[in-house]
């Protein structure tokens, strides 16, 4: 294997005039000292490979010998120091870090944007979108401290202590004769059950001791073993 490496010399006394022996000598020592060939392509660039048996790790190293990167030809990996940067953006803000937290961190403009530990995956501050980061999203509200679901609107926040929603939820069937809302929805009224005792649905139609009777709509409770039916002009 030849470096590409010539240099004319002049021989001690009695020794013969070689310039490829020469080349052979620098070859044999570059190989000897770090186990790597080196190779230079016709467009200028430089490929390092692994000698014959070669266990030899390449290694970027800063003024004071500490291994930035290196590269185990044994193993095929390529090792990052504790608290390096990989930048995807020349160095202006976009970059990756472990910070020898057990964290792998991904920054943005210098502002840490994601964070996947061994257990969990955290989000310091802004959304996670799933469409379109401006219609369907996922928001931590810090002045409110709740978690946000959005869809083109706020749809659900979910508090500490409650769960609000300013839309109807829906149980059973996605009808609107199904939903618990705060205003008149949908055509009709589905009963609605809390294990197997109905929780109620009225109409202003009904009314009457006659409307108590099966198929009508009223409000049931049922207290101890006995079940009241309260019609819609408050007769039980």
């Amino acid at each position: 294997m030849a470096l590409g490496i010539t240099k004319t010399y002049t021989p001690s006394s009695g020794q013969a005039t070689d310039a490829s022996a020469y080349n052979t000598d620098l070859s044999t020592l570059f190989n000897a000292f770090s186990g790597l060939e080196a190779q230079t392509s016709s467009l200028g660039g430089l490929t390092i490979t692994p000698a014959a048996n070669s266990t030899t790790t390449f290694k970027v190293t800063n003024t004071i010998g500490t291994s930035l990167l290196s590269v185990d030809t044994t193993n095929s990996s390529v090792i990052m120091k504790t608290g390096t940067r990989l930048y995807l953006d020349s160095s202006s803000g976009m970059y990756i870090s472990n910070n020898g937290t057990a964290s792998l961190d991904f920054y943005v403009d210098n502002t840490l944007s994601l964070s996947v530990r061994d257990d969990y995956v955290l989000i310091p501050s802004g959304k996670l979108g799933f469409q379109s980061i401006s219609v369907v999203y996922l928001n931590y509200n810090t002045n409110t401290a709740s978690l946000d679901f959005y869809f083109n609107a706020i749809l659900m926040s979910i508090f500490e202590t409650y769960t609000y929603t300013p839309n109807q939820i829906r149980i059973g069937t996605d009808s609107a004769n199904n939903g618990i809302d705060d205003a008149t929805g949908g055509t009709a009224s589905t009963p609605l059950y809390i294990g197997n005792q109905i929780i109620g649905v009225s109409s202003g139609t009904t009314g009457g001791t006659g409307s108590a009777g099966s198929g009508k709509q009223y409000v049931q409770l049922k207290i101890g073993a006995t079940t009241y039916k309260i019609l819609t002009d408050g007769s039980i």
